[in-house]
């Protein structure tokens, strides 16, 4: 393995940038349900996003994983954990299965509370990333010579002022 390049870094933040995005709109719809299987998030208003989300974090996980430099260390047993089960739920979401309710889908769920780890591993990426490139976290996109804000315009991606995923009250049988 080798270390990253400041190129293969900046890709990472702008994967991990997209994947943010999905999670932020994941976030703003989320509510706590009971779900026992990823079939169950299919009629949620969030359950798009959630799938997009987790599918592009896995794709930088997997790009991640190449490099010694690549995940934090605070959390490599975290993703050691999750990244098969990630794998297979990308797989499941982005490449169309015999069934349309694949248990690839359901494999993660067996890592409870799952929503709230990769909710971490999503932020700790994200924080290391925004170090590296001397970036604020949460981010703002930065400035490239086409981007809005070198016209005057920033794009803040900032996390909900109410986190739900933190919530005391939520059931066991509401997380992921």
């Amino acid at each position: 393995m080798t270390n990253m390049s400041r190129e293969q870094f900046e890709s990472a933040y702008y994967a991990w940038y997209r994947a943010n995005a999905m999670y932020q709109a994941f976030d703003q719809l989320w509510e706590p349900v009971a779900i026992k299987s990823y079939h169950d998030i299919l009629s949620e208003p969030f359950g798009p996003f959630l799938y997009t989300w987790q599918g592009l974090l896995f794709a930088l996980l997997e790009f991640l994983k190449k490099f010694d430099d690549g995940i934090p260390l605070a959390i490599r047993s975290e993703v050691d954990l999750f990244f098969h089960p990630l794998r297979r739920f990308r797989n499941a979401i982005f490449h169309i299965q015999n069934h349309p309710f694949s248990e690839k889908q359901d494999e993660i769920l067996k890592l409870r509370p799952a929503i709230n780890r990769v909710v971490r591993i999503h932020h700790e990426i994200g924080k290391y990333l925004c170090a590296y490139n001397g970036w604020p976290y949460p981010p703002y996109l930065p400035p490239t010579s086409s981007s809005a804000a070198t016209r005057g315009f920033a794009v803040p991606i900032v996390a909900t002022a109410t986190n739900k995923m933190n919530s005391a009250t939520k059931s066991e049988s509401s997380e992921l």
